[in-house]
């Protein structure tokens, strides 16, 4: 058999062998759940209600890899409106510098 026939075979094995892979999912840290709360329900059509409102503060993300914060100084929201000034660029490895 011809060698670019044999690979042409053995290609299609080849990837059906790599999709059968497992995929190692880390439990979630103590305390920490991937379920909504029980009353979230009820609690997210009260949060739908509020369309006006402004927040002040420090915001920050840790990953195993990365980390990274962002001070706040005034987020806006006025219905579909948003003002979000930052003091620092946030998630700096999504964004080219």
């Amino acid at each position: 058999m011809p060698r670019t026939c044999r690979f042409w075979l053995l290609l299609p094995l080849i990837a059906l062998l790599g999709a059968c892979t497992t995929i190692d999912l880390t439990p979630l840290p103590e305390g920490m759940t991937d379920q909504p709360p029980a009353d979230w329900a009820r609690r997210s059509q009260q949060l739908t209600r509020f369309d006006h409102w402004q927040l002040m503060g420090k915001l920050a993300v840790r990953q195993p890899s990365d980390s990274g914060t962002a001070l706040i100084n005034h987020w806006i929201q006025q219905g579909e409106a948003t003002t979000w000034p930052c003091r620092r660029r946030f998630l700096v490895w999504a964004a080219p510098p």
